[in-house]
């Protein structure tokens, strides 16, 4: 049974707790995660520059998933960012290659094998982002629904 990642000490006790029973993730799991990054590492050479950086953040991701690589909070933010690059990259494919969808349902699948399917839940709640050309007042009224559906996150 693979052993859990080391848990980083100044984690709040609330996620340790749940950190500390999740399940092991099944080898077919992992056989499609290694699959998966094959596949990405192909497609490198023969994508453009920005399907590139959204291809190697999508891989930084799958690499993390992999027993013992330590836990990187910023890959979330890395990943968003480099799909909002690749989205308003003129001449970008939209929707991004199969092979990207394929790569966030692993993560999904990785995810609910664990036991993490209550985070997914309220993932799925989320709504998508206003587009970029959103006036003031839809962007105002958004963000109340925001905080008030999810509290606010601001300090």
């Amino acid at each position: 049974m693979p052993q859990p990642k080391k848990i980083p000490h100044d984690v709040p006790d609330e996620v340790k707790l749940v950190l500390a029973h999740l399940r092991p993730v099944p080898e077919a799991l992992a056989q499609e995660r290694e699959r998966l990054l094959t596949e990405l590492t192909t497609r490198q050479e023969s994508s453009t520059e920005a399907l590139q950086q959204l291809q190697h953040q999508v891989a930084a991701v799958l690499v993390s998933l992999r027993p013992g690589t330590p836990f990187q909070a910023r890959l979330a933010s890395e990943l968003s960012s480099a799909l909002d690059s690749y989205l308003k990259h003129p001449g970008a494919v939209i929707p991004p290659p199969g092979i990207i969808g394929d790569c966030m349902n692993h993560v999904r699948s990785y995810l609910e094998a664990i036991g993490m399917s209550p985070l997914l839940a309220v993932v799925d709640e989320i709504p998508d982002p206003l587009p970029a050309h959103s006036g003031e007042e839809d962007r105002q009224e958004h963000e109340l629904q925001m905080q008030h559906k999810f509290g606010s996150i601001r300090g």
